[in-house]
């Protein structure tokens, strides 16, 4: 690990002061449900393995399970999780949006010949869902995405889409707002997505989803305004230090302003506050090589990443080998590099932009 003490004799100090770093109360437990909310779905899953063997019949802990299962990729377990919850209680509107979920996760995975009778079949749970409880705001925002993204011919409907993401809205401002953005977003509609954004937080400022999209947005823009991206990354790491995203864009905001040691001293405090979730250290390796600096740290900052188990929702094993790769060629370490493309296509064998790398590696050796 490159300390503070390093950075500071290395590279000149960054004037922007940025936010203070939060107290963390280390005393404070969390449920399961609170854990999957955050996105700590590993030690979700070890709670909800040990609840659901002791207490089978506890459908609540049964859907939660299915969700943490899902999140971490293990499809098939949260499959038959969820249809084994959905068959002990067919009138859980809740039981039936996690079992579309899971479809729908599946159906990303599969063949074309598959993905119809899954996606069919998600369709299906979340009409059933919604007859169940019209306010169920996780079904109207999956048959949303659903109508806005399927084909007509298996149900796809784009004015349907608004109709669901308006609903939403009626029944809860913040959230239908956001759901209104991530509309506005797919119609690269960038005015109409940012006023989504500011309308959700207007609505819940305490909103922590939408202060770290709104940031996202703004960091991500053709044209970034930090300023901006920072005050809401800030916002959404005051009301809960604990969750991982907001700690994940400050630390890009900390490569884009070149405030080296600030990074080091705020990726130190992500760590001690999220110590099971390492990703601010990938989000800072991949600014560091996107701007093309520092490869020497992007490298040290993805092994760092790779220590731990991959977290739900977070990058994979097969992106860190990538982006590795990519430091090491930086590095002139072909050989190294070659070596980490070829274990992010062992972990996944469809990954075209490794195979564009490795190709270019092997041609010119």
């Amino acid at each position: 690990m490159v300390t503070r003490v390093l950075l500071g004799l290395i590279f000149a100090a960054c004037a922007f002061a940025g936010c203070p770093l939060p107290k963390l109360d280390s005393a404070r437990t969390y449920s399961p449900e609170e854990l999957l909310l955050s996105g700590h779905f590993l030690r979700a899953r070890a709670m909800l393995d040990e609840a659901a063997l002791n207490h089978p019949d506890d459908q609540r802990v049964v859907l939660l399970l299915s969700r943490a299962q899902a999140g971490l990729g293990d499809l098939d377990a949260a499959l038959k999780t969820a249809e084994a919850t959905v068959a002990a209680n067919p009138e859980s509107s809740d039981a039936r949006v996690q079992l579309a979920a899971v479809l729908g996760r599946m159906a990303e995975r599969a063949s074309m010949f598959k993905q119809l009778g899954l996606a069919r079949r998600a369709k299906k749970e979340l009409d059933a869902a919604l007859a169940l409880d019209a306010r169920n705001l996780d079904a109207l925002y999956g048959l949303m995405l659903y109508s806005y993204a399927a084909p007509s011919f298996i149900g796809g409907d784009k004015l349907k889409a608004l109709e669901y993401a308006d609903t939403m809205t009626a029944v809860h401002p913040a959230r239908g707002y956001l759901a209104q953005a991530r509309l506005a977003k797919d119609r690269k509609d960038l005015g109409k997505e940012e006023e989504f954004y500011q309308k959700s937080i207007a609505e819940d400022p305490r909103f922590y989803e939408a202060l770290t999209t709104l940031s996202s947005f703004y960091l991500s823009s053709a044209k970034p305004k930090y300023d901006e991206a920072e005050k809401y990354a800030c916002d959404a790491l005051a009301l809960d230090p604990q969750k991982v995203e907001a700690w994940k864009l400050l630390a890009e905001l900390r490569v884009e302003s070149q405030c080296w040691n600030e990074l080091d001293e705020l990726l130190a405090a992500a760590q001690q506050a999220v110590p099971d979730d390492l990703a601010p250290y990938y989000s800072a390796s991949v600014a560091l090589i996107k701007r093309g600096t520092h490869p020497i740290l992007a490298e040290e900052y993805l092994r760092k990443y790779e220590s731990l188990p991959t977290e739900a929702n977070e990058p994979s094993a097969a992106a860190a080998h990538y982006h590795r790769g990519l430091a090491l060629q930086k590095l002139a370490r072909k050989d190294e590099a070659a070596a980490e493309m070829q274990s992010a296509l062992q972990a996944e064998p469809n990954f075209e932009l490794a195979k564009q790398e490795l190709k270019k590696l092997e041609k010119n050796n």
